[in-house]
């Protein structure tokens, strides 16, 4: 009997288990070899649980740990835990459920954060290797092996697989330690992808007794084999001549790969046209940052940037080029390794191949990028030890003094060691904006967010670090990975809890700060100023907030709201007047402004969006549509007087089959009840482009607002002609008849809609010339150029009033000179 055994609690707990439902004992006898011979309930009760083994298909012990952190904080067995405390307050028993509980209560759904994503896959892997006796410092016998080896056998991965042609060839050399390659693929098994995948073992004459032979027989990868050891390099150049991957993905075996890692690695070669080699983020298994990319200092030191610090951290979170990346985890495009010859022998067998391996890809033209969303555990030291004067880790040292040799006269213009690397990680980008808003920009939710990131979009393609804060400082979960991959870096929770926080991680830094909107930049304008005094303060107002309010308040007729106007046109025409440039979105706006206030520091910057030319033609169109985001008041306004005053003229005049497509979140209580057979409202819908090609036409009966309407330009830009509101078109230089049909009255609204709807011909036209209006006024390359008149204007304003401001200051310290000589 076992010591537990004897104590009389593990009896009652023993029975309250039994009975619970939740273990399964012939699931756990099969699932958990090493527990042959012993009950398995004891078994788990015991030990399994501290491995983190599941005691039944209904019940994740690690899900449990992550969903419930005081559970795990406690120590208790998880399923106790439930059993005790859990399932009388009705806690989730995975982390699933609570996903499921959180993503209604929150504005966007989100995956557990990056610390919880660690945990989590440390536990898988402590599960994996507990089910079979092993751990990472030492396999069992070679029973438990085989039957490991045959548990995978059994399974199928979630990778799509191909013999022939596969997008990437994931290659991982091994030496011995079977457990610690049977751990990693085990989470490979796992992994789910856009891309088809070869799975590689490229085994390096490995021991016949370690048994690592055995893999040869999981029939979903290729089992390679060197009759003698040729160490690393010599290993990953075979392996690397047998692939057929238009990408060779290096993964050492002493890893876990979390979800979403290979997707983010090979999607960034999309990203980044010119990358011939992107590397993963490498965590340490404590939960600590092992590696955000290499730096290269001048004297030929090498640093794994961020080592030992939160992996959390703004600056680790953000996709840049970098000196290198380690190659537990990098992405090579085949065609350019081919070009640069693999890794040199030179560094035979093992250390520094990485390093120059980046260097000679930069020099063929290639860039090399850190893609911080691929997400690697590395449990480093597994394969060769951390003792640089032993073993192959000794060559590690003499590898170093080779690369410098072979490099030095590339690395002049780094900068030398010193402990605040941040600019130098970042060398590539030279000039520094901070841009900032209300919340994270969601693009395909609101035009004014189309704004923002294209902004920024535009200044990472002029060479410029793009840092973005929200005013709530949120993680907003799939919005700011979109930032975070594409390189801007989010200055977020939790490491960034406010302002202070940001002048605190960036002293000093920016070239430029960018404010969206009043309320970003309208109570830290001064704090910006004394915290970034070089920088050039840029305000974008997206639409003249108090003339919507004003133009609302003259509609329904609200004094109160009338006054609210008058104090919001206060606070912004004082930001106008202070700021080195400001930003309006038409010309009329800049004309309304430049009438109250005497200055020439305003740029019109309308819109960024490509012209996404539409194959369906006109015969197959049926709808009409609206879109917008409802917490907007100027878009249900808009809907509902559509419904009331309008569809109801032009309805029985369509086919049938036509519906008014309401399209865009939040809608309110107000519009889900005028759903019905010929009126639907879709809610969100993410990709905009087939819904829009089932529509002949839009609408935009705007009866207030102000600023640029995005809908509209939208539309023009996929090809769909619109009718609209004199207001909707509003300081764009569109010609009625051309462009767009123009009405404000019902009757004369509901005529251009059946002008557009029924005549091809005339459809054709507005459609062609809606293409020409977006490619002349909102193209990439007139935002681009938008931009850098921005930074003109507000360099030269910043200048002029610095050196106004001196002239002054000058001018008081010579009067008061004057004043005291004419005293004496």
């Amino acid at each position: 009997m076992l010591e537990s055994e004897r104590n009389p609690d593990f009896w009652r707990w023993y029975e309250r288990a039994k009975e619970s439902g939740l273990f399964d004992p012939e699931y756990y006898r099969s699932a958990v070899p090493a527990a042959d011979g012993i009950d398995p309930l004891a078994h788990y009760w015991i030990w399994g649980y501290r491995r983190c083994l599941d005691p039944s298909p209904q019940f994740s012990s690690a899900d449990y740990y992550m969903a419930n952190p005081d559970a795990r904080q406690t120590g208790l067995n998880p399923m106790l835990h439930w059993i005790e405390y859990g399932r009388p307050a009705g806690r989730p028993i995975s982390l699933a459920e609570r996903e499921e509980k959180r993503n209604l209560t929150l504005p966007f759904p989100i995956g557990p954060d990056l610390p919880e994503q660690i945990e989590l896959e440390r536990l898988r892997g402590e599960a994996y290797l507990g089910r079979f006796g092993f751990t990472l410092e030492k396999s069992s016998s070679l029973e438990f092996a085989e039957q490991a080896v045959a548990d995978l056998t059994s399974r199928i991965p979630e990778l799509p697989l191909a013999r022939e042609s596969p997008d990437v060839s994931i290659i991982i050399p091994v030496y011995g330690q079977p457990q610690v390659l049977l751990n990693c693929l085990d989470s490979l098994c796992a992994q789910t992808s856009r891309y088809t995948a070869e799975i590689i073992v490229m085994d390096d004459a490995s021991p016949e007794e370690t048994g690592v032979e055995a893999v040869s027989s999981i029939p979903w990868l290729r089992y390679l084999r060197r009759d003698k050891n040729k160490g690393f390099v010599g290993s990953c150049n075979f392996a690397a001549s047998k692939a057929r991957g238009k990408y060779l993905l290096f993964l050492n075996n002493d890893t876990r790969v979390l979800p979403g890692w290979l997707d983010e690695l090979i999607g960034s070669f999309e990203l980044f046209p010119k990358a011939g080699l992107v590397g993963s983020k490498l965590i340490n298994a404590d939960g600590s940052l092992q590696d955000a990319g290499g730096i290269v200092w001048r004297d030929g030191t090498v640093w794994n940037y961020g080592r030992g610090e939160s992996p959390e951290r703004p600056e680790f979170c953000y996709a840049r080029r970098v000196d290198y990346c380690s190659g537990a985890s990098i992405a090579v495009l085949a065609s350019a390794w081919e070009q640069v010859g693999g890794f040199d022998f030179f560094y035979a067998p093992a250390y520094c191949e990485d390093l120059d391996l980046a260097f000679k890809l930069r020099r063929a033209g290639y860039e090399v990028w850190f893609q911080p969303l691929s997400l690697v555990l590395h449990y480093e030291g597994r394969s060769h030890g951390r003792d640089e004067t032993i073993g192959i880790k000794a060559y590690q040292v003499r590898n170093l003094k080779t690369f410098y040799q072979r490099w030095r006269d590339a690395l002049v213009e780094h900068g030398l060691p010193h402990p605040f690397p941040h600019s130098e990680a970042d060398r590539t980008r030279r000039q520094r904006v901070l841009v900032m808003d209300a919340t994270t920009p969601t693009p395909d939710r609101d035009s004014g967010s189309v704004n923002t990131v294209e902004l920024m979009r535009i200044f990472l393609h002029m060479g410029w670090h793009v840092a973005f804060a929200p005013r709530n400082y949120a993680f907003a979960g799939d919005y700011t990975r979109a930032l975070q991959r594409t390189g801007v870096e989010p200055m977020i929770a939790p490491c960034i809890a406010h302002l202070g926080d940001v002048f605190h991680n960036r002293p000093q830094l920016y070239d430029a700060v960018i404010a969206f909107r009043l309320e970003s930049l309208d109570d830290c304008y001064d704090k910006l100023r004394v915290g970034y005094p070089k920088a050039r303060l840029i305000f974008h107002d997206v639409d003249l907030h108090h003339l919507r309010l004003k133009r609302r308040a003259e509609m329904l007729g609200d004094l109160s709201l009338r006054l609210e106007a008058e104090m919001i046109k206060d606070r912004e025409l004082e930001l106008f007047a202070k700021c080195d440039c400001s930003v309006v979105v038409t010309e009329a706006e800049k004309t309304m402004v430049q009438e109250q206030l005497p200055v020439e520091n305003i740029v019109v910057y309308p819109y960024t969006i490509e012209v996404r030319r539409s194959q369906r033609p006109f015969q197959q169109r049926r709808h009409l549509c609206f879109i917008g985001g409802y917490v907007h008041d100027p878009n249900v306004d808009a809907v509902l007087y559509f419904v009331r005053e309008i569809w109801p003229l032009v309805r029985s005049e369509l086919p049938e089959e036509a519906k008014f497509l309401i399209v865009g979140p939040g809608a309110p209580e107000s519009l889900l009840r005028l759903a019905a057979e010929d009126i639907v409202i879709t809610g969100h819908v993410a990709e905009l482009g087939e819904l829009m090609d089932d529509c002949r036409l839009s609408v935009v009966p705007l009866r207030y607002g102000a600023g640029i309407k995005g809908k509209l330009v939208r539309s023009l830009a996929y090809g769909l002609p619109s009718v609209a509101s004199s207001l909707a078109v509003e300081g764009m230089p569109l010609q009625h008849g051309r462009h767009v049909l123009v009405a404000d009255e019902p009757q004369t609204f509901a005529k251009a809609i059946l002008t557009l709807y029924q005549n091809r011909q005339k459809w054709r036209s507005v459609q062609a010339a809606g293409y020409d209006f977006v490619e002349e006024n909102y193209s990439w390359k007139v935002g681009l150029e938008t931009c850098e008149r921005i930074l003109q204007v507000a360099e030269e304003t910043w200048i002029s009033r610095r050196a106004a401001a001196r002239q002054k200051r000058l001018a008081e310290i010579l009067k008061g000179t004057s004043d005291r000589d004419s005293k004496d």
